[in-house]
Parts: C-alpha cells; sequence; structure tokens
C-alpha cells in the first residue's frame, strides 16, 4: 500500500519508516535459475554486531550473550548446523529499496543472494530484517515479515520479545535523557544557531573535555532528500576557572541556510547512545526576532506634531507637546510619539470624524438567472395534492424493489394521507394562485452536476 498509495498521501506514515520499502507484488517476478528463494522452507535471521545494545532480542534470559534462545528456536539441537536448513525460522521477507540515514539494522535475512538489496555503497547485502531508527521524541522500528509469532513454539518467547520490545521503543526520549541533553528552543530563525550541550559518558559521569564530541546537523522534512550526509561539527568544552567543577558542557556555532525541520544528534563517545533535539527553522522576521524596543527607530516612523493643524486647541497642543517623547537630537522636531507612560495624551488628539453616508435610490432588481420562460402554468393546489402522491408511488415502488414491503406500504400510506389532507384543506381556504412553469439555467445545471457525481459514486462503488 505504501508504493501503491491510490492517491492517499501516506508520506508522514513512510517517515516513520527507516527503510525504503519495495513493491513486493512486482518483486521477484524475474524467474530463472538466479531467483532461488524458497518460500515453502524457513530460514535464520543473522543477527549483526549492533544486536548486543538491544536487550530485546534475548529470548532465554537463562542463556548468555544478548541473542540467547534463538538458536534454541532456529536449530532442533540448539547448535547451528552448517549446510543443513533449519527446524524453525522465518519464511518471507519483505524487500527494501535502501535504509534511511541515521537507521541501524539489527538481524538480516539470512536467505539466498536472489534475496539481497544493493545497500548505498553499491554492494548487494542481505536484506535486513529488523531496523531501528530515532524518530522525534522516541524510536521506530521496522520488522520485515508479520511472521514473529512462530516464537511461541517455545514458552515464553513470543511474549517476552514483544513486551520487552514494546518498553523499549516507548521508553524512547527518558532513555537518552541520562546521557545529558541538548539545549535547544523549539524554533528559531534561519542563520547563525547556537547549540550547547551537557553530555555524560557511558558511566554517568560527566564527558571528558578531551572527548572530542560530535554534533550532526540534517534536515528531516518532508522536502528533505534522504540520501543527504548530516553536516558535522566539533562541540568545544566550555571554559572553567577550576577543572574540578567540569559538568560536561559543550558548545558550537552551526549555520542553517535554509528553513525546515532540522534534527540535531551528539553520538556519545563510547556507547551506541545519543542525545538529540529537533528545531524548526523559519525566514528570519526582524519584527519577531528583535522584540526590544528601539524608540529611535519607533520616533522616526511617528507623524511629525503639525499634521494635527487646527483639529486641537493650543493649550490642548501645548500639554501634547510636552508628553511626546523627546530624541536625543535637540534639534529634532516633536512627533506623534508616546511612551506607555504617556500613552493617554493620545486621546487628546483624536477628533470625532462624521460617518459618510451613501444611498441607493430606485427600486431593488432580482439579478438571478430567470433561464427559460415556458408561458406554461400549474395551479399550487393541484401541485400540493399531486406531488405527495406521486412520491408516494416513487418510494413505494423502490422499497419494493428493495424487498421492504412493510416499509413501502406505510411510505405509501403516509405519502397518500399527506395528499388527502392537502386535498380537503381546500374546503377550508380560497382559491389557490397560478405557478409558472420556468426553469433556471443555473439550477439545471447544479442538479445536473450533482446528479452526474452522485451516479459516478454509486457506480464507482459497484465495479
Amino acid at each position: 500500500m505504501l508504493k501503491r498509495p491510490g492517491g492517499l498521501d501516506l508520506s508522514s506514515l513512510i517517515s516513520l519508516f527507516p527503510v525504503m520499502p519495495k513493491d513486493s507484488r512486482l518483486h521477484g517476478l524475474k524467474i530463472d535459475a538466479e531467483f532461488s528463494h524458497d518460500s515453502s522452507r524457513p530460514y535464520v535471521l543473522n543477527f549483526t554486531p549492533a544486536a548486543k545494545d538491544f536487550d530485546f532480542l534475548k529470548l532465554d534470559e537463562k542463556g548468555d550473550g544478548p541473542t540467547a534462545g534463538w538458536d534454541t528456536f532456529f536449530w532442533a539441537g540448539g547448535t547451528p548446523e552448517p549446510g543443513k536448513n533449519p527446524r524453525r525460522g522465518i519464511f518471507n521477507y519483505y524487500p527494501i529499496e535502501k535504509l534511511k540515514p541515521g537507521s541501524r539494522v539489527i538481524a538480516t535475512f539470512g536467505g539466498p543472494k536472489s534475496t539481497y538489496f544493493e545497500d548505498s555503497d553499491g554492494k548487494f547485502k542481505e536484506t535486513p530484517f529488523i531496523v531501528m531508527m530515532p524518530f522525534g521524541g522516541g524510536k521506530t522500528v521496522y520488522i520485515g515479515a508479520g511472521e514473529l509469532w512462530r516464537l511461541r513454539v517455545r514458552e515464553g518467547y513470543q511474549e517476552r520479545f514483544w513486551l520487552k520490545l514494546a518498553r523499549y521503543v516507548a521508553a524512547g526520549a527518558t532513555m537518552q535523557k541520562k546521557f545529558g541533553q541538548l539545549y535547544t528552543p523549539r524554533q528559531a530563525p534561519v542563520g547563525t544557531f547556537n547549540v550547547e550541550a551537557k553530555l555524560r559518558d557511558a558511566r554517568q559521569e560527566p564527558l571528558a573535555s578531551d572527548s572530542h564530541p560530535e554534533l550532526q546537523v540534517r534536515r528531516i522534512d518532508k522536502d528533505a532528500a534522504e540520501d543527504a550526509k548530516p553536516d558535522r561539527y566539533e562541540l568545544k568544552p566550555r571554559a572553567v576557572d577550576d577543572p574540578r567543577e567540569w559538568e560536561g558542557n559543550f558548545s558550537t556555532v552551526t549555520k542553517i541556510k535554509e528553513p525546515g525541520k532540522y534534527e540535531f544528534k551528539v553520538p556519545i563517545p563510547g556507547t551506541a547512545e545519543f542525545v538529540r533535539s529537533e528545531v524548526v527553522f523559519r525566514k528570519p522576521d526582524p519584527e519577531k526576532d528583535n522584540v526590544r524596543n528601539n524608540f529611535d527607530y519607533l520616533y522616526q516612523v511617528a507623524s511629525e506634531l503639525k499634521v494635527l493643524g487646527n483639529t486641537i486647541s493650543p493649550e490642548v497642543r501645548k500639554d501634547v507637546q510636552a508628553k511626546v517623547y523627546t530624541p536625543s537630537d535637540p534639534k529634532a522636531p516633536p512627533r506623534l510619539m508616546f511612551t506607555l507612560s504617556t500613552a493617554d495624551e493620545i486621546t487628546k488628539c483624536l477628533r470625532q470624524v462624521e460617518p459618510k453616508r451613501e444611498k441607493i435610490k430606485g427600486p431593488l432588481f432580482d439579478l438571478w438567472d430567470k433561464g427559460y420562460e415556458s408561458g406554461l402554468h400549474i395551479n399550487a393546489y393541484d401541485l400540493s395534492w399531486g406531488a405527495p402522491l406521486v412520491l408516494g408511488v416513487l418510494g413505494f415502488g423502490i422499497l419494493m424493489f428493495l424487498g421492504q414491503k412493510l416499509f413501502a406500504a406505510l411510505f405509501l400510506a403516509g405519502a397518500w394521507f399527506v395528499g388527502l389532507l392537502v386535498a380537503a384543506s381546500r374546503l377550508l381556504t380560497g382559491p389557490w394562485p397560478d405557478l409558472p412553469i420556468d426553469f433556471a439555467f443555473v439550477l439545471v445545471s447544479v442538479v445536473f452536476l450533482l446528479s452526474l457525481e452522485w451516479l459516478t459514486r454509486k457506480l464507482l462503488k459497484l465495479a
């Protein structure tokens, strides 16, 4: 569905994936001797060196190693047997085009070479099956097939795997904070951007000042290039008077050239962990970015006091001139600029302006589309009692076609009862007026277009 969205916008969903999937319906259509993936037999998962950092892979709590329990699941005796098919395993996989930047491959599908994918370095490698990628304040984990339910052949394996995986993904942001924090705002203008970080090492002590941590900056919004490499900046230690007061504070200066959403990431040296934050950069706006009052600039924008002319009395003019802002230049003319403390003087400068009134003379004409005038007329009385009868017969026919005999009878009886009430009301009313039978082109066009749209939707549902 991600490869054939059918008109749906799935970009936000695809951004969660640590891989770019292929269209599985087209993958493997080339049948030849090279394509030898047999989906009727099980295959093993090969774990990468990064697997040691993920505790949710350990199925057997009493076993040794980060992937304890998987060999017991794959092989009959719990020991890999080279050259032989495993007793249990994964039968299929989902093909991918490439890995996204920042993703970490945890396990690959151990199938034949025909199942390999071409990596960014141009080499063919085993297709990733379990991949992790940091996203936002947490993580996403990709699993290449819905076959891990097979772990239930060993008691506790399936429950343990999914519970530990859910805890790992849900704990995303809080796990990173123990290694430090990046001090960045949520939004900032494009340009020079200062970044400060407080980092800790694997022992939860302040990261040494000579560790040379690196800041990686990359754009992550929908307009970002997926294969673009992050910009790298060296974080420099903040100077302290006493080395014993060192708390792991680093800083650097970056340059952001284009608006968008950016990820700031600092890998912790000597570990597989990192700290990260996201900042949305926008175009510079001097009015919002610099919120300090510059009274000299405001003075230049204000109008001169003389524009009031004779609208105020000399006494009021003298009071206002004594309260306006006085610039640093004594020769500058007085202008209508007031500080917050003298803002009440503004009311003395106001004058009442009579509203401008306009009158439209002559009759009003209805400009609605008159359409076609047939010259025919129908009496309102005949239309009032005849329309319910016709509507009742039409509704009765439709409900009978749908097999709703009871509702068809009730609808016909109700419609005809309304028609009889209208017919009987003639005894209490006088003559009814005649109504012209005209057709407005606009109304007919709107009804035709709506009918065409309704018919198209029904036909598409039947198709």
